[in-house]
């Protein structure tokens, strides 16, 4: 099934690469940052999912979902609740299209993931790496204690004391190798 989906995904992207729908809304925005979009590869999806011990029973939130193509892929290969929260209003209008097209039941929010409720989330993921140090101080602190955060690059130890390392291990992305984390309180 994923297969279609990544097919669409990809027509529903023809005229707008989401690259450049990225940089556009944060150049509005004033970010001076503006090129950080990125997508995790799924091969390096599955390792995540795996790592963590993503089973069906579990809730994964994706924080910067982006397109929205590892939450499809999760939903539809580990078979789990997904929300995912995105700021980017085109690609949640049309990753809810393609949710809503398919019957895949996933949720998706545009809002700004460091204000959400993340409470009914078992399982976070986290690709912050360029992320600044008082955000992810924020983020640590709606963290909760049942809740399992992958993070890429950094373990949340570094930013509070509370959290504890579960697992590291290496993980690729198109710009190279790095750590993933799983952490919990």
């Amino acid at each position: 099934m994923y297969i279609l989906t990544s097919m669409l995904l990809g027509f529903f992207y023809l005229f707008h690469n989401p690259y450049r729908v990225s940089r556009k809304f944060l150049q509005r925005r004033g970010d001076e940052e503006i090129h950080l979009y990125g997508e995790t590869p799924l091969k390096t999806i599955d390792k995540l999912c795996l790592e963590a011990g993503i089973t069906k029973d579990d809730h994964l939130f994706e924080l910067g979902a982006g397109r929205g193509k590892t939450s499809f892929y999760i939903r539809e290969h580990f078979k789990c609740n997904v929300t995912a929260i995105e700021q980017i209003p085109l690609f949640v209008k049309k990753a809810k299209q393609l949710n809503s097209l398919l019957s895949l039941g996933i949720t998706f929010l545009c809002e700004d993931y460091t204000s959400s409720d993340l409470s009914k989330a078992t399982l976070i993921y986290l690709y912050g790496t360029c992320l600044p140090e008082e955000l992810i101080h924020k983020l640590c602190k709606q963290f909760r204690s049942d809740q399992k955060i992958i993070s890429i690059s950094y373990p949340l130890s570094d930013y509070d004391p509370q959290f504890k390392i579960l697992k590291q291990f290496e993980v690729s992305y198109p710009w190279g190798n790095t750590e993933a984390y799983i952490n919990g309180k």
